[in-house]
């Protein structure tokens, strides 16, 4: 129960839940995001790190930076 609350806490926010919307099982890099809505890669580290926390996404590293998928 405790991780659906989590995840649920994670989702209330209008850009982390755009973030999950984008990603719908696809991987994207960190600077794709970033240009998909206008945001710094401060701001989208930080919502992807809360995220990662709620146990919703994972990264990796491949090429030119992080490889984030749901």
């Amino acid at each position: 129960m405790k991780e659906e609350v989590s995840l649920f806490k994670a989702l209330s926010d209008e850009t982390r839940f755009k973030i999950v919307a984008l990603l719908d099982g696809k991987e994207l890099c960190v600077c794709q995001i970033e240009s998909a809505l206008g945001l710094s890669q401060v701001k989208v580290s930080r919502h992807l790190t809360i995220l990662r926390y709620a146990a919703w996404s994972k990264a990796g590293v491949k090429g030119c930076g992080s490889i984030i998928r749901s």
